[in-house]
């Protein structure tokens, strides 16, 4: 019986002895990956950079109030969803002129390869377009046999898409449907005038904006965030990211080719993401535009994409 004591009394010293030995590598193990970020090395998260265009109206009720309502419904709805990502809309002075009026292909279609090109030049990591393409006032039937009647109705559809600068490829395409009943003096009023519509479209606009602002949120926080060289001169390269979006000096970032291209529908170009090919440490940092020296690589070019490594 003594000999059975003595073998459980040392198996429990022998495991408690074995846990201690891995909790204080683990300890050793976590200090040392903390001591790395804050050396400059992978520390900290990067903030994106992302532009709100002004949303286009296709609707019949072609109203600028309304058009413009709803952009500030969604603008706040996304500031306060994408608290970690700086959002740059249409009221800011640092609103690209170049965003204002987007670029189109013949086909009519958004031309993805030159906004993309041009939003790398400004550091944005996705640029979201929007429309309001319709604005559905009618009437639909319930009821049956003897008990049929018609319900009056507006109905207000919404389209946004989120375009990734590193490829020009969409990475959110999405349709938003609300449908409001109203009353028939109402229904009455506006088949003859526009002048009470904004009023009623407030509640549907509101729930929409809320909706597209998580969407949107999900889409580019599934992405890493990317940035872009846009000069390289003898001793150095430009970045067109900064302390914004919270690079500091000492950072090592990869760098990737970013030049070659394919062809996709209607005449849309896309970037082929390519391969790593050096490395650049971070020298100096300003509000939206960093300067950094070359490690390694010798085809570090402009248009060329930087990552955390």
């Amino acid at each position: 019986m003594k000999n059975i004591l003595q073998q459980i009394t040392s198996l429990i010293t022998h495991t408690f002895f074995t846990l201690l030995v891995l909790a204080v590598g683990l300890s050793v193990l976590s200090g040392c990956a903390t001591s790395r970020g804050a050396a400059g090395d992978g520390g900290g998260t990067l903030k994106k950079k992302v532009a709100i265009t002004v949303f286009e109206n296709r609707t019949q009720i072609a109203s600028d109030e309304i058009r413009e309502s709803f952009h500030r419904q969604f603008t706040a709805k996304l500031t306060r969803a994408c608290s970690d990502t700086l959002l740059v809309t249409p009221e800011e002075k640092t609103f690209p002129d170049y965003l204002k009026t987007l670029p189109r292909l013949p086909s009519g279609l958004i031309d993805n390869y030159a906004l993309a090109v041009t939003g790398r030049k400004y550091g944005f990591n996705a640029i979201v377009t929007g429309t309001l393409l319709d604005i559905k006032i009618d009437e639909e039937a319930y009821g049956f046999w003897w008990f049929k009647g018609s319900r009056p109705y507006i109905e207000l559809l919404v389209g946004v898409e989120a375009l990734d600068t590193e490829t020009g490829a969409k990475i959110l395409d999405e349709r938003f449907v609300r449908k409001i009943k109203i009353r028939q003096d109402e229904f009455e009023s506006l088949r003859s005038t526009e002048t009470r519509t904004l009023p009623l479209l407030t509640k549907p606009l509101q729930q929409i904006a809320d909706d597209m602002g998580v969407s949107i949120c999900d889409a580019v926080n599934d992405q890493a965030w990317k940035g872009y060289i846009i000069s390289v001169l003898p001793d150095k390269v430009i970045l067109s990211a900064g302390k914004d979006n919270g690079l500091t000096p000492g950072d090592i970032l990869e760098v990737y080719d970013s030049g070659s291209t394919i062809s996709g529908h209607a005449g849309q170009l896309f970037f082929r993401p390519g391969l790593k090919i050096g490395e650049i440490r971070i020298t100096a940092v300003y509000p939206n535009r960093s300067e950094a020296v070359v490690v390694s690589g010798t085809n570090i070019t402009e248009g060329c994409t930087v990552k955390r490594r």
